[in-house]
Formats: structure tokens, C-alpha cells, sequence
């Protein structure tokens, strides 16, 4: 709350808990810039993530960057990232990630919403949001109808978003393969 008295633009909106999708999707409606992007509470971004991010937004409609996990499982995606820019290059096309979904999600390049920046009237013209009755994949959900309105995707070789990483649940593979058949429709 401290920085919403050093930044007039920045509004701090508390509700109850219905759970992430639920509050990300009060924060799209409420949104009022160019551009969203998501931080969760128990994460960190680096100084200039935003920044780097909107510089590479000019010619894209979404931009992503690297994610470093800290905490209990330690990784670094960068690798991943760096891989992908070398086979696909660092301007991509959806059909590009539509043909190589697995490595997409796995790779950690389109599983998360916290590492990218979306254009607000690309989300706002095709009513993009949140599936709330997901119980995983929410992110990897509204990633994928919003690929489905974009022309060109900028990966960018830098860890900005910092996630932290709880312990993964012993249900977690299951969960996952059941969340690849749950959304694979989507596309």
C-alpha cells in the first residue's frame, strides 16, 4: 500500500477471497492503462521488468520474459527460453507455439501469466478472462484464447519475475495431465 501513495496510478482493491482467477479478473476490469500484466502477492519482479517488457510491446501483442523460481524448488527457466529463441527465434507467430504446445507449457514460456504483458484492448475486445472453475491451468487456459487473438508473441533472454515456488503436491503429475486434456480445446 506504501506505493500507492508514491504512485497515483497504481489502486489497491481488496475483495474476499474467491480464489486467484476470481481476483485477476476483478483486476482486468478495473484496469485502466495499455497494458496488464500479473504479479502474484509471494513474488517479485526486478526493477526494470516492466520497463524491458514495454520496450519490446510495440511491435507484439504480448511480450514475455524469463522466470527464475526461488524457494523450496530452486530453477531457473532460462535455458528453456534461450533454447526456444535459437530453433524459433525471439519474434513468434501462435501457430508456432500451437505446433510445439508441450514444450511451450513445459519450458515455462506460455504456463504462466506473471512473466508477460498483454495488451488491455486485445483482452477487452475479445472479452478474455479467466476460467474460475479451474482448479489448475487457470493461467495456461487464459493464455491460450489470448494467443488466439494475437499476430506476433517477443520472448526477451532475461529472468525478471521472480516465482516463488512452493513444494510441488504428490497429486501434481495427475493433476497436470488431466489439466493437458481439460484445456487442449482450447486451441
Amino acid at each position: 500500500s506504501d506505493l500507492m501513495f508514491k504512485y497515483k496510478n497504481i489502486v489497491i482493491y481488496r475483495t474476499s477471497n474467491t480464489g486467484v482467477a476470481n481476483a485477476r479478473n476483478i483486476g482486468i476490469r478495473i484496469a485502466k492503462g495499455d497494458y496488464v500484466t500479473f504479479v502474484d502477492s509471494d513474488d517479485i519482479i526486478l526493477h526494470d521488468h516492466i520497463e524491458c517488457l514495454i520496450k519490446e510491446m510495440s511491435s507484439c501483442d504480448m511480450v514475455i520474459d524469463a522466470i527464475k523460481c526461488f524457494g523450496n524448488n530452486q530453477r531457473s527457466y532460462l535455458d528453456e527460453y534461450l533454447k526456444c529463441i535459437k530453433e524459433y527465434g525471439n519474434i513468434l507467430e501462435p501457430n508456432v507455439i500451437a505446433s510445439d504446445l508441450f514444450f511451450f507449457h513445459t519450458s515455462g514460456i506460455i504456463s504462466s501469466v506473471c512473466n508477460k504483458l498483454y495488451k488491455k484492448r486485445i483482452i477487452d475486445e475479445n472479452n478474455i478472462f479467466f476460467n474460475a472453475s479451474l482448479m489448475d491451468g487457470e493461467d495456461f487456459s487464459f493464455n491460450l484464447e489470448y494467443l488466439l487473438h494475437c499476430d506476433r508473441i517477443s520472448i526477451i533472454p532475461q529472468e525478471g519475475y521472480l516465482y516463488r515456488k512452493h513444494s510441488e503436491q504428490s497429486t501434481y503429475p495427475r493433476r497436470r495431465f488431466k489439466f493437458y486434456s481439460d484445456n487442449i480445446n482450447v486451441l
